[in-house]
């Protein structure tokens, strides 16, 4: 439950910043915000905080494909 709480966290974040930087950046902001997710928020080791936080980053990524791309419609 709490990794799809961080990954909507992301989504929206990233959604944010997209007022302020290109949104061709923003695949990049959200791994970015799942890093640091996954370093602060997690605990495990470091490696695995750095995997899983890459993991919401991406999901949170396809996440917001997904909304661009039902809204085009």
């Amino acid at each position: 439950m709490e990794f799809t709480i961080i990954v909507a966290m992301i989504t929206g974040l990233s959604q944010f910043i997209k007022k302020y930087i290109p949104s061709k950046f923003i695949p990049v902001v959200t791994i970015i915000l799942g890093i640091l997710a996954g370093i602060f928020y997690l605990d495990e080791t470091l490696k695995m905080r750095l995997f899983l936080g890459t993991a919401l980053g991406l999901s949170a990524m396809g996440m917001f494909d997904i909304t661009k791309v039902t809204t085009k419609k």
